[in-house]
């Protein structure tokens, strides 16, 4: 539509950019496009519903805000699903006639085999052939639930599994790629001794951890199946995933031509990406898609992120090496201040020769005679803040924020990168936008990143505020949501929410709601006395007993962050080691002091959040416990009433909490505090 001055930046009527004229000049031409990949795809994140579930409530860590997060609309959640879906299909021009074929392809088999053929699966770490848990049910009859069936994997060297896998491909009449992509989360992974072997391990390895790399047994299973089916069908194309665990190329084998590798990159720099395609090409690896949770990691919050270019240059690298297909996870509800990187990748799957700056311009002329602010707006981000402070320390974000989950390791650390002098400085450019004489449309787009901007001053400084002035900057945010609810679009906001409530409550709105009724909160001490309990024998021996001259004797780790995350040099080396990759129990502990002004009234220690289950003591006695039943418990912020365990004959309280972590990181990793009705 390029001759009509048309433009599509984003879904829905307000996504129109067009210049109104009364009369069309249109110029005489022949023209024709052919997709350059065969397959193009940002996921919608909005589904369609027919109904909502009976006795619709929100979650419970979403509920305090019920007044921004009104019960779904049916029709206005379609809406937008359909908006969605005309941009991408239609407008965007997504889709195509070859889709990558992969896809979890093993969820459904425990249903259809277990019973019949319970060698088709992995031999987990407890030595049996079914779905492995975070508990060893130690032979007792299960009732395995919907997850655990949905994850659990299969035994990649056994040749029967290769020949369902075929004996299904002939049921749908050999059409389409051959799904051998593997099952989702990164546990479960099969003992058998060929399976080890295929992968270079011996059986033993790794006893209480998963395994580090799985690839080869997948390429194998791969393998052989496009092996086979090249003699039913000459045409025959295999579909596998290369993800989690099997993300990095082969170490042994080579991958067969006839197999498309749907690759799942989490890495977000660019010498990543590049390495990862080149180490798959030199084994064998020919045909690829794209399928990266990127959005999810970088774009589903408020904060401008600049992080646009490195979106279009990470694709481009991906292009350039060999990748025919792209299924991004998903389209960012934060379209303020973020589509711009959702209109450029989408245009640059629709055209991969375009420039960035090609693009960049398309998307600015939605601000009519703005349009060179906005850019400058736009660039300011990106150059000062994104090209300047983070990335090249990415890698850092990455890890800081656990699972290569970039955007919450940003926000934990958002001082480092983020000035409150970066919103003023961009802030002068949407000043000058907003004084451009404009048209009606463009003028309303700029007034709406001016609010968008604000806002996400407001919950910078709720995230980087000190504990004196935590609650009231997390006050006056919600103040400005309150005033400006109707500003924010769509249902963005349910998803603010959730971030920053399950992100620790970043911006301390969850403590707000949960201190309304206590007319004192008070800071504990950001350093607790730790101790590692390796055996698991702490709550036999009663360590929670312990006086404190015995417990001030452990070293001092600081709670706020996850114990593998404590700095080299603050604790000692041994300690420092040790908690690396430390799964299983520990204690802290800490003396504080309860003002005089608490006696009589309801006293209770909150929590930030724990990962994951976590026992309270004061004074030797047990207070309460948290644990972890919903998935979203260790994130999520909690309180324990610790009224009756106090002893105001004592100048000091002594508590101890016993934290408890099965599987990835652990501790009290954000604050606690002391709060009084």
């Amino acid at each position: 539509m390029k001759n009509l001055n048309i433009y599509w930046i984003e879904p829905g009527d307000e996504g129109i950019v067009y210049q109104e004229s009364k009369i069309l000049n249109l110029k005489e031409g022949k023209g024709s496009w052919k997709p350059s990949l065969n397959f193009a795809n940002i996921r919608n994140s909005v589904r369609k519903v027919k109904s909502l579930p009976k006795n619709y409530k929100l979650p419970a860590y979403l509920a305090p805000f019920k007044e921004f997060l009104p019960a779904p609309d049916i029709a206005e959640n379609n809406k937008l699903f359909d908006e969605y879906f005309s941009w991408r299909m239609q407008r965007m021009r997504m889709g195509g006639q070859k889709h990558p074929g992969y896809g979890h392809s093993f969820t459904k088999w425990w249903d259809l085999y277990s019973k019949t053929n319970p060698d088709y699966f992995a031999l987990n770490i407890y030595g049996r052939r079914e779905p492995e848990t975070y508990h060893d049910p130690k032979g007792k009859k299960v009732k395995w639930t919907a997850r655990d069936k949905q994850f659990v994997k299969v035994c990649p060297s056994n040749p029967a599994v290769a020949q369902r896998i075929l004996a299904e491909w002939k049921k749908r009449g050999m059409r389409g790629r051959i799904n051998t992509s593997m099952n989702d989360m990164s546990f479960g992974y099969c003992r058998c001794s060929n399976c080890m072997k295929l992968d270079g391990y011996k059986v033993g390895d790794f006893p209480k951890h998963n395994l580090p790399m799985v690839t080869d047994r997948y390429v194998y299973l791969s393998n052989t199946v496009a092996k086979e089916a090249r003699k039913l069908k000459k045409d025959a194309q295999v579909a596998m995933y290369g993800y989690n665990e099997a993300l990095f190329p082969p170490k042994f084998q080579n991958v067969e031509p006839n197999i498309i590798v749907g690759l799942v990159p989490v890495k977000l720099d660019l010498p990543t990406m590049e390495a990862l395609f080149k180490a798959w090409r030199a084994k064998g690896g020919k045909m690829f898609a794209v399928r990266p949770n990127y959005h999810t990691v970088t774009a589903t919050y408020i904060l401008p992120t600049g992080f646009e270019k490195q979106m279009f240059d990470l694709f481009q690298i991906a292009y350039k090496n060999g990748c025919e297909s792209t299924d991004y996870d998903a389209l960012t509800l934060q379209r303020i201040p973020n589509g711009i990187m959702d209109y450029i990748l989408a245009r640059s799957f629709m055209d991969p020769s375009l420039s960035f700056e090609t693009l960049e311009d398309e998307y600015c002329t939605a601000f009519g005679t703005a349009k060179e602010e906005m850019k400058q707006y736009f660039r300011y981000w990106r150059n000062e803040v994104f090209e300047k402070r983070i990335k090249n320390n990415i890698p850092a974000i990455l890890e800081a924020g656990k699972a290569d989950n970039y955007l919450r390791g940003l926000v934990w650390n958002l001082g480092k990168y983020y000035k409150e002098s970066d919103f003023a400085n961009a802030g002068k450019f949407l000043k000058q936008a907003a004084a451009k004489k404009n048209d009606p449309r463009s003028a309303k787009r700029v007034k709406e990143f001016a609010v968008a901007h604000e806002h996400a001053l407001m919950a910078y400084k709720a995230i980087t505020a000190p504990d004196s002035t935590k609650l009231s900057a997390a006050k006056a945010l919600l103040d400005f949501r309150r005033k400006h609810l109707k500003d924010f679009r769509g249902n963005s906001m349910s998803q603010t929410f959730w971030f920053e409530v399950t992100s620790g409550d970043i911006t301390g709105i969850k403590a707000v709601h949960d201190f309304k009724d206590y007319k004192d909160a008070i800071p504990a001490p950001m350093k607790w006395h730790f101790m590692p309990d390796e055996k698991g024998t702490g709550v036999k021996n009663k360590i929670h007993t312990l006086p404190a001259e015995k417990f001030e004797k452990w070293e001092k780790l600081p709670v706020g962050m996850f114990w593998e995350n404590v700095e080299k040099g603050s604790v000692s080396d041994s300690l420092y080691k040790k908690l690396k990759n430390y799964n299983g129990k520990a204690y802290y502990a800490v003396r504080m002091q309860i003002p005089e002004s608490f006696k009589g009234r309801k006293v209770l220690l909150h929590f930030g959040a724990v990962d994951e289950n976590c026992t309270l003591y004061v004074n030797g006695k047990k207070a309460g416990e948290h644990l972890f039943v919903h998935k979203y418990d260790w994130k999520t912020p909690f309180a324990i009433d610790i009224t009756d365990k106090i002893d105001f004959t004592k100048k000091y309280q002594d508590i101890m909490a016993m934290v408890e972590d099965k599987a990835g990181v652990g501790g009290i990793w954000r604050k606690v505090w002391l709060v009084a009705k």
